[in-house]
């Protein structure tokens, strides 16, 4: 029973190795013999000997002749025959790699040696060579790329992990040393893996929480995600963090791989850029709107001016002297209204091209406030009151540029005018508001500033009522010759009763 048996041991086996294994032989460790079964290319051209030699011979002269001289003592101590004997008397299957030295190259082989008598039975092995080049090559190249990731991953901000879950246990989180920076946790932290999951989990920020929930599904179902979330790291605050990985079945559970660096960086630089698109694209807008409009405020001055002059050409007696100075009247506000559009462009322009220039003289406080009212008295509606007061004495002087200060009042006066039809505007200048600073501000009762455009009113072509003459340049004008003084503008929105535009200057008095 025992020796019928053994053939078919020996059968199955040889069988098996036939796909992964070329080169087959038979090892009779009793009488010191080999017989060749399979021989490939390979081992046709190295063993060149006849059947029946002996096996001690055969290892030592290919062992001599090809194995790599590094590997012969290796080769030498697996393959011998009292190793054999001692390997397989307590398994049944013994294999190792070794490198070969021949046809001018190096190869790469492995063996494999199994017990095929039974119990009983003197001893009988079958053993397999198969050149493994390209796999050792396949290998060699992925140690190559891991070690690659590894350099690249050492000197970077990103850092690795692993999460395990299983059922009925708490899910933990293994980070590697990178990882543990990234999240703020100290190289020497005793926290628990269980914690270190309920830390990083507790400080996705609220707005990231459904992508980050939507990660975790796509990780079970798909087996591989990617998310980019908000994290509130313990010290430097909300940071833009980058994560993916692979999910694999585990018993009991899942077991979670990938990768997480911070990209706050990368992400800022992102927004300013569409920031700046943004912006861009606003700005070229608003300079088409601006354009547009400039042929609408430009031509309706011409074109008041050029008709009431045709009516005072006409034969003399054909107006009344009432009726004529009211033509006269209309004509000399629509110049004035076109010589202020032609200079707010010329002050842009000159801003932009750094030709706009201050000068510094002794300038009479209360005289510029009042040349301003007076200079835009015509332009208020008749149903309005306009008046100026002041708490500083008539002979402050400062040391400033009272033309560039003036402007500023004239653009503030003129922007209440065009939006107050009944109540008043009242300019005043005060030292007590803002201590060792001039405060100049002008009041109405008009149509206030709504609270969505307060922060943008000082924006160049910005205009709240694309009725209303005006090149959107006024305001922004002010700010221009506010920063030029050292200044400040803004409007106060503390003020609910229409609106209150607020100047300050240095109170630099003149000696």
């Amino acid at each position: 029973m025992k020796g019928s048996t053994s053939p078919n041991v020996e059968i199955e086996l040889i069988q098996a190795l036939t796909d992964d294994y070329p080169f087959i032989f038979r090892v009779y460790p009793a009488d010191d013999r080999i017989a060749f079964i399979r021989n490939d290319q390979y081992s046709r051209e190295i063993f060149s000997h006849e059947e029946d030699m002996p096996y001690s011979k055969t290892l030592n002269v290919y062992t001599e002749k090809y194995v790599h001289p590094e590997d012969k003592q290796f080769f030498l101590s697996c393959c011998n025959l009292e190793n054999l004997k001692d390997k397989l008397a307590v398994k049944k299957t013994y294999a190792g790699k070794f490198r070969a030295q021949f046809l001018g190259d190096v190869h790469y082989f492995k063996f494999k040696f199994a017990r095929v008598s039974l119990a009983g039975e003197p001893l009988k092995i079958v053993g397999a060579l198969n050149n493994v080049d390209e796999l050792e090559r396949d290998v060699q190249r992925r140690l190559v790329e891991l070690e690659t990731m590894r350099s690249i991953l050492a000197s970077s901000d990103m850092g690795t992990w692993q999460v395990i879950i299983r059922t009925e246990r708490a899910p933990r989180l293994v980070p590697d040393h990178k990882m543990r920076e990234v999240l703020g946790i100290p190289q020497d932290s005793t926290m628990s893996e269980e914690d270190i999951f309920i830390y990083f989990r507790s400080r996705v920020a609220e707005v990231s929480e459904k992508d980050f929930q939507n990660y975790d599904r796509q990780m079970i179902e798909n087996r591989r995600a990617e998310v980019t979330y908000q994290w509130n790291h313990p010290t430097l605050g909300v940071r833009w963090v980058r994560c993916g990985g692979t999910c694999i079945d585990i018993p009991g559970g899942f077991r979670l791989s990938g990768y997480h660096y911070d990209i706050t960086e990368q992400k800022d630089k992102e927004i300013r850029t569409q920031q700046m698109l943004d912006d861009n694209i606003a700005a070229n807008k608003t300079k088409t709107q601006f354009l547009q409009n400039m042929s609408h405020e430009i031509r309706t001055p011409l074109n008041a001016m050029f008709g009431f002059a045709q009516l005072l050409s006409l034969p003399e007696g054909s107006w009344t002297e009432e009726e004529r100075q009211e033509y006269s009247a209309h004509i000399f506000n629509s110049y004035n209204m076109l010589d202020m559009l032609i200079g707010d462009i010329i002050d842009v322009a000159d801003s932009e091209h750094g030709n706009y220039r201050i000068e510094v003289t002794d300038v009479n406080v209360n005289e510029i406030c009042r040349n301003a009212l007076m200079s835009v008295e015509y332009r208020k509606p008749m149903e309005v009151e306009m008046y100026y007061t002041s708490d500083v004495p008539d002979t402050h002087i400062i040391k400033s540029d009272g033309r560039r200060i003036q402007q500023v009042l004239i653009n503030y006066l003129t922007n209440a005018c065009k939006y107050t039809q009944t109540g008043h505007i009242h300019m005043h200048c005060s030292t007590s508001e803002n201590p060792g600073k001039l405060t100049f501000s002008v009041t109405h009762t008009g149509k206030g500033v709504p609270a969505d455009k307060a922060d943008i009113i000082f924006n160049r072509f910005t205009k709240l009522n694309q009725f209303v003459q005006g090149s959107g340049l006024g305001l922004n004008i002010c700010q221009m010759v506010a920063t030029k003084l050292g200044g400040d503008v803004y409007l106060d929105k503390s003020y609910t009763d229409g609106a209150r535009f607020v100047f300050v200057i240095d109170n630099q008095q003149a000696v």
